[in-house]
């Protein structure tokens, strides 16, 4: 189970269940089961990655587990009788099923760094801690959690305020405008404003007038920086006139291998000039090439004829020339598949054989964390009309 962690991978709901999952990272959860949501019918309950049952279906629907590794804490959201709770993996109710809604990490933080999360109730909102204490009463209009500041912001009659951590209001809801300065590194605390007159806040809600200068972040450097040999239109147009190749064209998410065509054909290109595969398919599609891969380097995806296969390097055949298509996941190293009418998936970065396309539909894609850095890796698929989970092992979390 060595299915790396995407930082796009973030929160999504489950069509009307309403439960929140993304992909999330802590330093070492192996005091926690690997818990999966499991569906029997139309209850919930979790399994282990072998679809071995752990907590009986019995709730309405669940949510992956979201863990706190400094404080040692895991809780996932159940919904029971139309309400929303919270539960920790020994499935002891923590916050009890009264709430319309539970906003836990709803921001789609790696974990649960500020163990303090938004509940709604109707029409009011509140704010409770990881281990079921309210720390804001649910009568307030909003309430927005700032995971970088640990602090919450609230709504009431059009007026903003401010509670700390610990439950305690640290600014009165009187301010027309509150705003976190927390990504500045020399400010941290709020910039508020009443009318026209601006007020800075630090983080223990004291007022000042005098607003702090505020530097500009640098931007955040990239992954993969492009390397400008393999970028610039003329060096392409070289390569195309050096092998022979009517054209060098980019391919779609990937900046460092190329789509060759000569006649009707197309090949790969590696950035440096290296012919990856000559140009003797219909069409290149895709090419996978993250450093996770263990078992090959490359993986492109191909038109022969009427169908889509996968070959490596080395134009060994990894995939059987049977699919309909194949499309990257937008923001994902992922694939998905399509045969007729069926769907399936490639986990680009998983040692598992890829998801087989009979689904139909594949839905989102989330991680369970096994350790720093990697998750298993878990989609979302719809079989016989249902929605539940498949592992990146294959296995489905559901049954009739």
């Amino acid at each position: 189970m060595i299915h790396k962690i995407q930082k796009g991978i973030l929160c999504i709901a489950l069509l009307s269940t309403h439960f929140l999952i993304s992909a999330q990272t802590v330093g070492n959860v192996a005091q926690y089961p690997l818990m999966i949501p499991y569906r029997v019918g139309n209850q919930w309950g979790f399994a282990d990655t072998l679809g071995k049952v752990l907590v009986e279906p019995r709730f309405d629907s669940v949510g992956l587990f979201r863990f706190n590794h400094d404080m040692k804490i895991a809780l996932a959201c159940f919904r029971e009788k139309g309400k929303m709770g919270a539960i920790n993996p020994q499935t002891e109710v923590v916050i009890p099923a009264k709430f319309t809604k539970i906003y836990v990490d709803d921001r789609a933080e790696w974990y649960l760094r500020y163990s303090t999360f938004a509940v709604q109730d109707g029409k009011r909102y509140g704010a409770y801690n990881a281990f079921g204490k309210e720390i804001i009463p649910v009568n307030f209009d909003d309430v927005k959690c700032n995971y970088l500041q640990k602090r919450a912001l609230v709504k009431k009659d059009g007026k903003y305020g401010l509670f700390n951590s610990d439950g305690k209001q640290i600014a009165e809801t009187i301010y027309d405008t509150i705003v976190a300065v927390s990504l500045q590194p020399n400010v941290k605390g709020f910039i508020a404003q009443i009318k026209e007159e601006r007020f800075y806040l630090d983080l223990d809600g004291n007022v000042s007038k005098e607003i702090p200068e505020l530097s500009v972040r640098p931007a955040s450097v990239a992954a993969y920086t492009e390397r400008d040999n393999g970028t610039k239109p003329e060096v392409l147009q070289e390569m195309a006139q050096k092998h022979g190749y009517e054209a060098v064209e980019s391919i779609p998410g990937n900046a460092a291998n190329f789509r060759t065509r000569k006649g009707k054909q197309y090949g790969v290109i590696w950035y440096d000039g290296k012919v990856i595969l000559p140009p003797t398919y219909d069409q290149v599609l895709a090419v996978a090439s993250s450093p996770a891969l263990v078992k090959f380097k490359l993986m492109c995806f191909v038109r022969k004829g009427q169908y889509v296969g996968a070959v490596d390097q080395n134009n060994k055949v990894l995939w059987p020339f049977e699919y309909d298509s194949v499309e990257p996941v937008v923001g994902t190293e992922d694939f998905l598949t399509k045969k007729g009418d069926k769907k399936g998936c490639f986990m680009q970065t998983s040692l598992y054989p890829p998801v087989r396309a009979e689904y139909q539909e594949i839905g989102s894609f989330a991680g369970l964390p096994t350790k720093r850095g990697y998750a298993f890796g878990l989609l979302r698929a719809k079989k016989d009309g249902q929605w539940g989970f498949i592992g990146e092992n294959g296995v489905e979390y559901f049954q009739k």
